[in-house]
């Protein structure tokens, strides 16, 4: 099945099942008995990945309580962190596992501030509690520091989607490092979907461009999630794709979706002009009401 290569690089966001979370997310946080669910039609289509944190309110318990099989589990540690052990022991007893795909800093700013943290990944790594141990980035600068200072990561997670292409750039540089590449905000938190005139004044420099988005995906009758998956999904370099599910009809509609791709694949559409730089528009925790 031509599609399964598309699938097989889908990944789980959990935070929507510790936190309310997303611009577009009207529902509040997935209630246990449908994470159960989500996690069933997950393992029934071979999707390998679940990303969660520490710092996702009680989605690693949430987690904890519906696995029953073997995914890929990457967690993060909490920014208060003081002790990465401590912070993995937590982490294993929350998610009732004995032993995580990978382990990352949540934002640069603790690595930066507790670099003994990152030797105690190390160790944990060598102990055979955590597989891969890497970096959640927002910033290509990050990465630049990170390269200056010769750390040797296995895994990095990082924001990628239509609008946001800063770390492009980097691609063939990480893939060569046989780093393993995690995108996340695939959907900008859903303001792919949503149309101006339910977005604040914040969003109008970028009015045209989601206009532009949605006028092409009618044309080509697609639904308004279809280009956005696809843009990231097509992308040879991404190892896996974070999406964010507030139920189990999201799922649901994007394992759907993906049933289109071949069809936009013949169309030979070109992304280029729905980059944005603004990094008001790009990243959400500068976002206004």
């Amino acid at each position: 099945m031509k599609t399964s290569k598309y699938i097989s690089k889908i990944g789980v966001g959990t935070v929507q099942f510790g936190l309310d979370y997303g611009i577009s997310n009207t529902k509040g946080k997935v209630s246990p008995n449908e994470v159960s669910q989500i996690l069933k039609l997950a393992e029934d289509n071979r999707i390998a990945y679940l990303d969660t944190a520490r710092a996702y309110g009680n989605s690693e318990q949430v987690l904890g309580m519906n696995l029953k099989n073997s995914f890929n589990i990457v967690s993060k540690i909490s920014p208060a962190a003081k002790n990465a052990h401590q912070e993995i022991k937590i982490s294993l007893e929350n998610l009732q596992i004995e032993k995580l795909y990978a382990y990352l800093f949540h934002d640069f700013d603790t690595f930066k501030n507790q670099p003994s943290l990152w030797e105690e990944l190390k160790e944990a790594k060598s102990e055979g509690k955590v597989k891969k141990i890497g970096f959640s980035l927002y910033y290509p600068s990050e990465l630049e520091l990170l390269f200056e200072q010769n750390i040797e990561f296995d895994i990095l997670q990082i924001p990628y989607n239509l609008f946001d292409r800063r770390f492009e750039p980097y691609f063939q540089k990480l893939k060569s490092k046989n780093i393993e590449i995690h995108v996340r905000s695939v959907f900008l938190q859903g303001l792919f979907f949503m149309d101006n005139q339910n977005l604040s004044t914040h969003f109008d420099s970028a009015s045209k461009k989601l206009t532009d988005l949605h006028v092409l995906a009618k044309n080509h009758q697609l639904n308004k999630t279809a280009l956005p998956l696809f843009f990231v999904l097509n992308n040879p370099n991404i190892d896996v794709a974070l999406l964010g599910l507030s139920s189990l009809s999201d799922l649901e509609k994007n394992l759907k979706i993906i049933n289109d791709f071949d069809k936009i694949e013949q169309l030979k559409l070109d992304f280029t002009t729905f980059e944005e730089q603004n990094e008001k528009i790009i990243l959400p925790f500068l976002w206004e009401n």
